[in-house]
């Protein structure tokens, strides 16, 4: 049988056990008892369940629990910022409960009901259960009365301080002046240097590594006492894991509550460091590049004069002789080797230019390479007989095809030989040796010079970069031929290796190009093999600013049997064409009055001028240029100083449009 006794106990003890708060209720109200704000609960029907001494003590009496008759603010009366009395029943906590809504940081005034006014900010919000239910609301007063604004601010002041001390971009760090241990650090500086916070807690700067030992430290720590501030603007710092950072660190000591405390500042410069760095480095290198450029300049200067002054003795000498037959022959052929000088200087400078800007093009086929050499050797010869070298050169007894530019691969080995030339003293040796290494044309070229010291070899190749630029050196150059070399060997996929047993002891240039296997592709001819044919007459009409170059080219066309002309302005020009109507008409492209391409737009907009030939003299050479005479409707384009022979064979060339 079952004792109803039993059950009436059972019930009791679970209505007991409903009363009883849980663990987690407890710990929540042990929370709010050591809070310095009032509070109190209520449940859905608004009865008070909970209260604390402080919100007692703010009301000055305790609410009833559980009491209809006492509930929300009891006795007391509840006044709104303006002064308004604000009813029990539309009370936020009121308000709170029937309808579930918060109200934060709202401020209001209560009377005791002892007529004592206390000014608090209200937190009111709703409650619920487990089950989403809506279960009542709490109400948190924080007093802000006169008496204790003081102490709000500085709550306040401290949660502002906390929040940016935590988001500081900044290390900081907080030690104990009398002992010098950590004893507070920022986010920042836990990140930065890989520890976390507990780690740094009572450790000392050194331990850290921001001093090498611990008398560093204390000898900085020392310095700090007696001056209140230390800066240093660059400390090498190594974190946790290991990795190396620049930081700057400041350092100040402050008073708080009769107690000295160290805030350390610590920023993170390892990247402005580095471009700091950078901009040394940069600064070095604009020193080091204006420096090359002045000598550079210095040296062109010295390099034009050269061949000026032979070809003025030249002149002086056939003036002074009048002119006899063999004097005249040795002075021109010197003046011709000094003008072929200037104008390689000229072209060297071009192709930096070119080359600088992307715009160097080759023209490749199968060459074979022993015509290049022998070109390249031709050209040179007379440089090595004036210093009286002994060249020597072995070819291979089979040919050997590469895909080249045939020009450029000569400019090459020229380039070459003339470095050995300039810095090989009068009566050395030059070798000049060409060989197939397996796949590849190795073009060898030794001389026993002035040599390569071994800090030169880094630079060896550098634009403006002079071997030996002493005053004794009695053949120099623009310090721009072995930038071109290289350049050019490496468009056409090859190497180029400087080797030197030291000072005075000579230098070996070796150029490996890709050799050919197949023999079916067409090689290209060098134009330099066809042989100059005599001009037909012509009438021919020159166009020069330059009074004594388009004299002296009218001479050189006449004494081969053409009828000549000459203008000096662009508007001359079209005028003398309409006037001679001539067959080819060679026209500088700087001209005053009207330009070169204007002046054979206006000579090929004439009935007359639709078939004349049209070849532009200028001293303008690039792409560029080129492009724009072909557009303005010349028919070739020519850099001055003309050689005569190939002005010769364009024109031989343009003789079907000349028929």
């Amino acid at each position: 049988m079952v004792d109803p006794n039993q059950d009436s106990d059972a019930a009791l003890h679970e209505q007991q056990a409903d009363l009883l708060p849980s663990d987690s209720e407890l710990r929540f109200r042990r929370l709010l008892d050591d809070l310095p704000i009032g509070a109190y609960i209520c449940d859905a029907q608004g009865l008070i369940t909970y209260f604390n001494e402080r919100a007692a003590a703010f009301w000055g009496r305790e609410p009833k629990l559980n009491d209809s008759d006492d509930r929300f603010c009891g006795s007391s009366k509840l006044f709104s910022a303006d002064g308004t009395r604000v009813p029990h029943a539309e009370c936020w906590m009121a308000l709170a409960v029937r309808d579930g809504q918060g109200y934060n940081g709202l401020e209001a005034t209560l009377e005791r009901p002892d007529g004592g006014r206390w000014t608090a900010l209200a937190f009111v919000n709703p409650l619920y259960d487990t089950s989403g239910h809506h279960s009542g609301a709490i109400s948190l007063f924080l007093d802000i009365t006169a008496t204790n604004r003081a102490e709000v601010a500085v709550m306040v002041s401290e949660g502002r301080y906390r929040r940016l001390f935590e988001s500081a971009k900044d290390g900081i760090l907080i030690l104990d002046a009398d002992t010098a241990y950590i004893t507070d650090a920022n986010a920042f500086i836990t990140e930065l240097l890989g520890y976390s916070h507990a780690d740094l807690i009572g450790k000392e700067l050194w331990q850290i590594g921001l001093f090498k030992d611990v008398d560093e430290s204390k000898a900085a720590m020392r310095k700090l006492q007696e001056n209140r501030y230390i800066r240093y603007e660059d400390i090498p710092l190594e974190t946790k894991e290991g990795r190396r950072i620049d930081v700057e660190f400041v350092s100040n000591v402050y008073s708080e509550d009769h107690h000295s405390v160290i805030q350390c500042n610590i920023r993170d410069i390892t990247e402005r460091k580095q471009l700091e760095n950078q901009l040394k480095q940069v600064a070095v290198e604009r020193v080091e590049a204006d420096r090359r450029k002045d000598e550079f300049l210095a040296m062109l200067a010295h390099e034009l004069r050269n061949p000026l002054a032979p070809i003025l003795n030249a002149l002086q000498i056939i003036r002074l002789t009048g002119g006899s037959g063999l004097t005249i022959v040795a002075a021109s052929e010197m003046m011709e080797r000094q003008v072929n000088q200037m104008v390689r200087l000229v072209d060297d400078l071009l192709d930096v230019s070119r080359i600088s800007r992307g715009k160097i093009e080759l023209r490749r086929g199968r060459v074979e390479l022993t015509s290049a050499i022998n070109h390249a050797v031709a050209a040179i010869r007379s440089q090595v007989q004036s210093m009286e070298h002994d060249l020597l050169v072995t070819l291979p007894s089979q040919p050997i095809y590469v895909n080249a530019d045939p020009t450029r691969l000569a400019q090459v080995v020229g380039n070459l030989l003339s470095n050995a030339c300039k810095f090989t003293d009068i009566g050395g040796s030059i070798s000049l040796t060409v060989e197939r290494d397996g796949q590849q044309a190795v073009i060898r070229v030794r001389d026993t010079g002035v040599g390569i010291a071994a800090e030169q070899f880094p630079f060896i190749f550098d634009i403006f970069t002079q071997i030996d630029t002493s005053l004794e050196r009695s053949v120099s150059g623009l310090g721009i031929g072995l930038m071109l070399v290289k350049t050019l060997v490496e468009m056409h996929d090859g190497t180029v290796d400087v080797s030197s047993a030291g000072v005075g002891l000579g230098t070996e240039f070796v150029v490996r190009l890709p050799a050919m296997t197949e023999t079916s592709e067409a090689i290209i001819p060098d134009a330099t093999d066809i042989n100059p044919m005599p001009s037909i007459a012509r009438r021919i009409l020159v166009v020069d600013d330059n009074r004594d170059s388009a004299t002296t080219m009218a001479m050189l066309l006449k004494l081969i049997g053409n009828e000549t002309s000459t203008a000096y302005d662009g508007l001359e020009a079209v005028e003398a064409a309409a006037a001679f109507r001539p067959d080819v008409v060679l026209l500088d492209i700087g001209l005053p009055k009207l330009n070169g391409y204007e002046a054979a737009r206006r000579i090929r907009a004439q009935p007359w001028g639709k078939e004349m030939v049209l070849v532009a003299l200028t001293g303008w050479g690039q792409d560029e240029d080129r492009l724009k005479s072909t557009a303005a409707g010349f028919n070739g384009h020519m850099v001055k100083p003309v050689d005569f022979a190939a002005l010769i064979k364009l024109l031989i060339q343009l003789q079907p449009t000349l028929n």
